[in-house]
Parts: C-alpha cells; structure tokens; sequence
C-alpha cells in the first residue's frame, strides 16, 4: 500500500493498529509483546493502555463490556487508569478475546 493510501485510509496510528489487531495472528503477537514489556517494568497502567487497541479490534468497547458482562463504564476506568482490575476480569477480556493463559517454567541462568 503506497504512503498516500495508507494515509487517506486510516486518519491516526491508532485506526491503523485497531485494523492489524483484527488478524489473530498478530493480534497474538503483540499480547505476547505488552505482557513481555509488563514483566520487565510492571507497569499496569502501560499494559492496560495497549489492550485497549486490541479489544476495539473486536468492535466498541461497550459491546465488548457487553460481551464480557463487565460493565461499560468501570471498563471504562480501566482504561483511564481510575481502578485496577481484579485478575479475574483480566482473564475474563483475554478469554473474550480469543486468548488463554498458559504457564511454562522459567529458564535460569
């Protein structure tokens, strides 16, 4: 896709990422990366922020809360850094998602 096109396309970075997070391979791909980044620097609200783009990669955010059964407006905060949510409603949106956890050991040096 030419630059123009790309450009007249997607008005901002974030249509474009929402777009890409639509193919589950990639999608798969950049969990793996923000939860890497989560365990080298263990910010929450970093982690929180960029799985934002992929829950509207399955459509609006209400409709996804909808999906979930978690409500609209505390997804909502979430996303605003207002409330941290409990490890259960992060399986909840990553089992919505499309995604499992899985658990290996770690190699040591």
């Amino acid at each position: 896709m030419t630059k123009k096109k790309l450009l007249d396309t997607f008005t901002n970075f974030d249509e474009y990422l929402i777009q890409d997070l639509k193919d589950t391979e990639l999608a798969q791909a950049y969990l793996q990366e923000i939860l890497n980044e989560y365990y080298i620097d263990k910010d929450i609200d970093l982690f929180l922020h960029c799985l934002k783009p992929l829950i509207k990669s399955h459509g609006s955010v209400a409709k996804f809360a909808e999906k979930t059964g978690i409500n609209r407006t505390y997804l909502y905060k979430i996303f605003n850094h207002k409330v941290k949510p409990e490890f259960q409603t992060l399986v909840n949106i990553l089992e919505k998602l499309g995604f499992e956890f899985t658990v290996k050991i770690k190699k040591t040096s």
